[in-house]
């Protein structure tokens, strides 16, 4: 793989893809970002804890395709102190170069079959469409009774249901119980019953 591409762009990219990123986990893999090369000049960039994929897909100059797994904090802190607007990135076996005016860094790289397979969606165009009024006010609401826990984690979202034209929110923190109702006149949906 071989590519060039502008910083801001990848910088665009680093930042959309970082909030997937698993800093605390002890598979070394998700702390690794999917950088894809492909022949049309598209560049897509993925990240994963296994509960959130980010796909961010931005442009470059490819020269020769290729898929690679680059450890996100190290590649990350490179790309933010280069001087260049120009960056160029090559792949040699298991190793990322990067190069810009008077500067070149090698990091080591995980091999691209390791990082998760993330699952596609297709797009059906199903949707529920109300006021961001009543929807954050419902919102406000039903998050009173939520609470941060991190051995019961289903008391801390909210859960939505779409039942008989009906959008029910509910937040609980086994103690406190919320659910609001926002009824008929005030969502719209194209989802089946």
């Amino acid at each position: 793989m071989k590519v060039i591409l502008l910083k801001s762009n990848l910088l665009e990219a680093l930042n959309s893809v970082d909030k997937a990123i698993e800093t605390s986990s002890n598979l070394p893999i998700l702390k690794s970002i999917q950088f894809v090369a492909e022949k049309n000049n598209k560049i897509i960039l993925t990240s994963t804890n296994l509960e959130l994929a980010i796909k961010h897909t931005t442009s470059g100059k490819v020269i020769e395709d290729g898929t690679i797994v680059i450890p996100f904090e190290v590649f990350n802190s490179i790309v933010r102190n280069l001087n260049s607007e120009k960056v160029s990135l090559e792949q040699k076996d298991h190793t990322l170069v990067i190069s810009a005016d008077n500067y070149e860094a090698s990091i080591y790289c995980e091999d691209s079959k390791e990082f998760p397979i993330i699952p596609t969606i297709q797009n059906t165009r199903k949707f529920l469409k109300l006021k961001k009024v009543d929807f954050k006010k419902s919102l406000a609401q039903a998050v009173v009774a939520t609470q941060y826990s991190e051995i019961r984690p289903e008391i801390n979202g909210i859960y939505f249901r779409y039942e008989n034209l009906h959008l029910t929110l509910v937040g609980t923190d086994s103690f406190r119980l919320v659910e609001k109702v926002l009824e008929q006149n005030k969502v719209q949906s194209t989802l089946e019953e």
